[in-house]
């Protein structure tokens, strides 16, 4: 996993610069998913343990990968990991976070301009869920950019990569 995380953020470094082309970064991408369907068949499961979580892209972020690797990790440990995948509107988001009552959500961003709809997700998740909302974590390229935007956002964590490496919170 640390292979195919290091390598998909070349592509997205080398794309940013121009240096790839959006097919090539596309098939950078299907490569990659294609690696962790192979690699999530031979992954040793451990047992269920009861625990539920809701992971997200936020409104407007197509780049779901990373949320998978962390879906994923999450199976592989025991819990089950609801993956809604890219471009999840908000109040879909909320009706599926009142009907699944997880026990984490996790949201993801990667550009500057999805800030704002990630605080307005938390915000409308701690308004619905009330006393019931579960932690919510926020990862994505565009946090790396402050080890405290997390907390601006009104997160409760902040997941520093898709591997889990967590920040304190």
């Amino acid at each position: 996993m640390e292979i195919v995380q290091a390598a998909l953020q070349e592509v997205g470094r080398r794309w940013e610069r121009n240096e790839v082309s959006v097919a090539q970064e596309h098939l950078a991408t299907a490569i990659t998913q294609r690696v962790l369907a192979q690699a999530s068949l031979r992954a040793s499961y451990l047992p269920a343990n009861g625990r539920r979580a809701l992971l997200a892209c936020v409104q407007g972020n197509r780049h779901s990968v990373g949320l998978r690797i962390v879906a994923d990790t999450l199976e592989i440990g025991g819990w089950e990991a609801c993956f809604l995948g890219a471009d999840v509107p908000n109040a879909d988001l909320l009706a599926f976070a009142s009907m699944r009552r997880p026990h984490l959500i996790a949201l993801s961003l990667s550009l500057p301009e999805q800030l704002a709809p990630t605080r307005d997700a938390i915000r409308d998740l701690r308004d619905t869920l009330g006393d019931d909302c579960p932690p919510i974590w926020v990862g994505g390229l565009v946090t790396l950019r402050s080890d405290q935007l997390w907390r601006k956002l009104g997160a409760d964590g902040w997941a520093v990569d898709a591997l889990g490496r967590l920040a304190p919170g």
